[in-house]
């Protein structure tokens, strides 16, 4: 029974750190999201728009690995 109890607190506790670090992720984000102009008054060159939206899903996908949350 004790056995129990002491692996219902852990796993609590996991799955708390877990929402934590979620909250922060998304927090973090959405700071850098929010910061970032993605409409302006002039036309960039397809290229260079490749480029950078390529560059922000590389981002995007690097800070979101399961790395953040261990």
């Amino acid at each position: 029974m004790n056995g129990s109890f002491i692996l219902l607190t852990t796993m609590a506790h996991i799955s708390m750190s877990l929402c934590e670090l979620t909250n922060l992720t998304i927090y973090n984000n959405l700071e850098i999201f929010n910061a970032t102009n993605y409409v302006s008054d002039v036309l960039v060159p397809q290229q260079l728009f490749d480029q950078q939206t390529d560059n922000y899903m590389k981002l995007f996908v690097s800070s979101t690995t399961m790395a953040t949350f261990i």
